[in-house]
Protein backbone atom coordinates (compact mmCIF):
# COMPACT_ATOMS: atom_id res chain seq x y z
CA UNK A 1 0.00 0.00 0.00
CA UNK A 2 1.78 3.54 -1.03
CA UNK A 3 1.57 6.23 1.31
CA UNK A 4 0.45 9.75 0.45
CA UNK A 5 4.05 10.87 -0.55
CA UNK A 6 2.98 14.93 0.19
CA UNK A 7 2.78 14.41 4.42
CA UNK A 8 6.32 13.23 4.09
CA UNK A 9 7.34 15.56 1.66
CA UNK A 10 6.38 18.51 4.16
CA UNK A 11 8.45 17.15 6.93
CA UNK A 12 11.57 16.43 5.01
CA UNK A 13 15.10 14.69 7.05
CA UNK A 14 17.11 17.59 7.33
CA UNK A 15 19.90 16.32 9.95
CA UNK A 16 21.16 19.66 11.09
CA UNK A 17 18.17 21.19 12.69
CA UNK A 18 18.16 21.67 16.44
CA UNK A 19 15.78 19.71 18.71
CA UNK A 20 13.06 21.92 19.00
CA UNK A 21 12.41 21.42 15.47
CA UNK A 22 12.51 17.75 15.85
CA UNK A 23 10.27 18.33 18.38
CA UNK A 24 7.50 19.68 15.65
CA UNK A 25 8.18 17.56 13.12
CA UNK A 26 7.52 14.56 14.61
CA UNK A 27 4.80 15.72 16.33
CA UNK A 28 3.28 16.88 13.09
CA UNK A 29 4.52 13.43 11.50
CA UNK A 30 2.13 11.67 14.36
CA UNK A 31 -0.71 13.72 13.96
CA UNK A 32 -0.76 13.13 10.32
CA UNK A 33 -0.68 9.47 11.22
CA UNK A 34 -3.25 9.48 13.36
CA UNK A 35 -5.54 11.98 10.97
CA UNK A 36 -4.50 9.56 8.21
CA UNK A 37 -4.76 6.17 9.55
CA UNK A 38 -6.32 5.81 12.56
CA UNK A 39 -9.97 6.23 13.17
CA UNK A 40 -12.29 8.33 14.85
CA UNK A 41 -12.02 6.92 18.20
CA UNK A 42 -8.30 7.99 17.86
CA UNK A 43 -9.28 11.91 19.31
CA UNK A 44 -7.60 10.65 22.88
CA UNK A 45 -4.24 9.71 21.36
CA UNK A 46 -4.53 13.63 18.93
CA UNK A 47 -4.39 15.33 22.24
CA UNK A 48 -1.68 12.93 23.71
CA UNK A 49 0.55 14.05 20.90
CA UNK A 50 -0.19 17.34 21.74
CA UNK A 51 0.58 17.43 25.24
CA UNK A 52 4.26 16.23 24.50
CA UNK A 53 6.72 18.34 26.21
CA UNK A 54 9.53 16.82 24.74
CA UNK A 55 10.75 14.34 22.19
CA UNK A 56 10.60 11.21 25.12
CA UNK A 57 7.38 11.77 25.49
CA UNK A 58 6.45 12.08 21.64
CA UNK A 59 8.76 8.80 21.86
CA UNK A 60 6.47 7.00 24.37
CA UNK A 61 3.81 7.87 22.53
CA UNK A 62 5.19 5.48 19.02
CA UNK A 63 3.98 2.12 20.47
CA UNK A 64 0.35 3.64 21.31
CA UNK A 65 0.55 4.95 17.34
CA UNK A 66 1.48 1.72 16.27
CA UNK A 67 -2.01 -0.28 18.17
CA UNK A 68 -4.23 2.42 16.93
CA UNK A 69 -3.40 1.69 13.15
CA UNK A 70 -2.93 -1.42 13.28
CA UNK A 71 -6.72 -0.79 14.61
CA UNK A 72 -7.77 0.62 10.76
CA UNK A 73 -4.83 -1.11 8.72
CA UNK A 74 -2.59 -4.09 9.51
CA UNK A 75 0.13 -4.34 12.08
CA UNK A 76 2.23 -4.53 9.54
CA UNK A 77 1.68 -1.15 7.86
CA UNK A 78 1.61 0.22 11.36
CA UNK A 79 4.92 -0.77 12.26
CA UNK A 80 6.13 0.21 8.83
CA UNK A 81 4.67 3.96 9.44
CA UNK A 82 6.04 4.10 12.94
CA UNK A 83 9.64 3.05 12.13
CA UNK A 84 9.53 6.09 9.30
CA UNK A 85 8.66 8.37 11.90
CA UNK A 86 11.12 6.81 13.93
CA UNK A 87 13.77 8.10 11.94
CA UNK A 88 12.38 11.29 12.26
CA UNK A 89 14.13 11.65 15.51
CA UNK A 90 17.11 11.74 14.33
CA UNK A 91 19.45 10.86 17.20
CA UNK A 92 17.44 12.11 19.63
CA UNK A 93 16.20 8.72 20.80
CA UNK A 94 16.14 8.57 24.56
CA UNK A 95 19.05 6.71 25.88
CA UNK A 96 19.01 3.23 25.83
CA UNK A 97 16.29 3.38 22.90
Amino acid sequence: MRQRNSSWGLLGLNVDVGKDKVVKTVRLAMLLAVEEHCGSQAHYLDQRINAASDLAALWSLRPNLVNEISDYRSEAFARDYAARITLLFNGYQPAGK
